[in-house]
């Protein structure tokens, strides 16, 4: 394993995990909270989560995931909260998401435009 994700660590649960938050996905968040920024430090990036079982979370009814921002992670409870934008009839609003991090089994940083690079398959 490369140390600029896990620091050097051999494996991927580096934290005491008295609560079972026990996943890279969940260090990831764990890292996030503590400013260590996966994401090579550009606030402008969202956050595109994939499910287990799935895929690419997309909350508005098409096949086009959702574009979230870290919030905040609770580690006692294994919860990550989300923030996302949504287009409402005066104009939009941000709304939160909160989901467990053991449900969640890859995150990638994109920033808003970079979806038509790739797909999600």
């Amino acid at each position: 394993m490369g140390d600029s994700l896990f620091h050097g660590q051999e494996k991927c649960t580096k934290h005491d995990n008295t609560r079972g938050c026990d996943s890279c996905v969940c260090d990831f968040f764990r890292d996030l909270s503590d400013d260590i920024n996966f994401c090579s430090q550009n606030i402008n990036n969202f956050l595109v989560i994939v499910l287990k079982g799935i895929g690419p979370l997309s909350l508005n009814g098409t096949t086009d995931p959702t574009l979230f921002r870290f919030v905040r992670f609770e580690h006692k409870k294994c919860c990550v909260v989300l923030s996302y934008e949504v287009t409402t009839a005066t104009g939009t609003a941000t709304r939160n998401l909160l989901v467990n991090c053991k449900d969640i089994i890859a995150v990638t940083c994109v920033q808003d435009g970079d979806l038509a690079a790739g797909t999600f398959n």
